[in-house]
């Protein structure tokens, strides 16, 4: 069974951006992160992206 990573890959203010899951690219699949958004703990938005990289970029430019 696949387990959230539960860890903390970025933050500003009172938010962070938490990665779940990580797969690696695998045939025809390509890679993919899946992160959540919090602010002060509270679940704000999910970002789905091909590398963590690409999430921390989304999370410093997202809004809410």
């Amino acid at each position: 069974m696949l387990r959230p990573k539960n860890e903390c890959i970025a933050s500003r203010a009172f938010a962070s951006l938490i990665l779940d899951y990580e797969w690696k690219a695998e045939g025809n699949l390509p890679a993919l992160v899946s992160c959540r958004v919090l602010v002060e703990d509270l679940y704000q938005d999910t970002i789905r992206a091909g590398s963590r990289d690409e999430a921390i970029e989304i999370f410093n430019n997202w809004h809410k």
